[in-house]
């Protein structure tokens, strides 16, 4: 495997272990690694589907929660959330992801609209709309896609 995809599954399982830790804090979870590795393994897959797609991508923003994605030096949310400097880098770019794409009041307003707009007793979770993982099998592979490319895309502009 090259450098750069060794590179791109690495970040992609840092994310899937982010998205489904996160997850974990809300649900009864005993060890969230095993989910984590298990969608980690099929996301090359579902990524290159989603490349299919007919999508412009001008953000950079394609699948996995904007993993490699940071902020400018100095620079806040429009919140005015900001992540701990001291934190390490890899800590950081949790906290950003965490806050970009989840917790934000942006992030939060798009899964309200998703949520709203889901099947009945759907829970969407951080692994559904970072890791392009259906919520629920009533949802086409290829509608959920583009749900989270949008959502994603939306979190990210608003940043």
């Amino acid at each position: 495997m090259q450098p750069s995809q060794t590179a791109r599954m690495e970040a992609w399982q840092q994310c899937a272990e982010s998205a489904v830790i996160l997850a974990a804090l809300t649900q009864l979870q005993e060890d969230p690694r095993p989910t984590a590795l298990a969608i980690a393994e099929v996301l090359p897959a579902q990524v290159r589907q989603v490349w299919r797609l007919p999508w412009e991508n001008k953000h950079g923003v394609v699948g996995a929660g904007g993993h490699g994605w940071h902020m400018k030096r100095g620079t806040t949310c429009p919140c005015g959330w900001q992540h701990a400097a001291a934190s390490s880098r890899y800590t950081q770019a949790l906290q950003l992801r965490e806050h970009f794409f989840w917790t934000c009041t942006g992030a939060s307003a798009i899964r309200r609209a998703i949520k709203h707009n889901s099947p009945e007793g759907v829970q969407l979770l951080p692994q559904h709309v970072w890791l392009l993982v259906q919520p629920c099998q009533t949802v086409r592979k290829e509608v959920w896609y583009a749900v989270c490319l949008a959502a994603l895309t939306a979190m990210h502009v608003k940043s």
